[in-house]
């Protein structure tokens, strides 16, 4: 399975650095953003950017963008990312949505199918997400995917809930 990725009503495909203005509209609204703690402007989606487009060149897999089907309109972003939890580099799935979009299974659609495509795919044998604990709707997102609480972490002087999930036989 290579990009993009398909589901029934979604389209996951690298990102371009096009889809700036359509990004900005998810990390620029305060209520998605809540967890964050922060709201990005154009200078700060650019970087952000530049950063997941490097991330894909370094390792072959990134946050990619979510597109309708039905309409070819860009509502979030969804995919794989690494970083550092407790002195380890693990594999996470990350997502965010533009808040018309909730609560239509959107979210859970696509990470199950980023889930499935990094385990197919990359042969990981185990994936990540780091949550903020008060963000209960995401928390529901990883539980759907099958992922579990695993700890609860302190990094970069925020607390965050990992969840994780196992590849089949592994």
């Amino acid at each position: 399975m290579l990009l993009p990725i398909e589901t029934d009503r979604l389209i996951l495909r690298q990102m371009k650095f096009d889809d700036v203005d359509d990004l900005l509209g998810i990390f620029s609204d305060p209520e998605t953003m809540k967890y964050f703690n922060i709201v990005f402007d154009r200078s700060r989606m650019e970087t952000w950017l530049h950063r997941n487009l490097e991330h894909h060149a370094k390792y072959g897999y990134s946050l990619y963008s979510v597109i309708l089907k039905n309409n070819r309109w860009l509502i979030g972003d969804c995919g794989l990312e690494t970083t550092e939890i407790e002195g380890r580099l693990v594999v996470g799935i990350g997502y965010d949505f533009l808040r018309e979009f909730w609560n239509n299974g959107y979210a859970t659609e696509a990470a199950m199918a980023v889930k499935d495509y990094g385990f197919s795919r990359f042969g990981f044998r185990k994936l990540y997400s780091w949550i903020n604990p008060e963000n209960i709707a995401s928390q529901r997102v990883a539980e759907k995917i099958g992922m579990t609480l695993e700890k609860k972490v302190l990094r970069d002087k925020k607390t965050y809930a990992i969840f994780s999930v196992r590849r089949s036989g592994s």
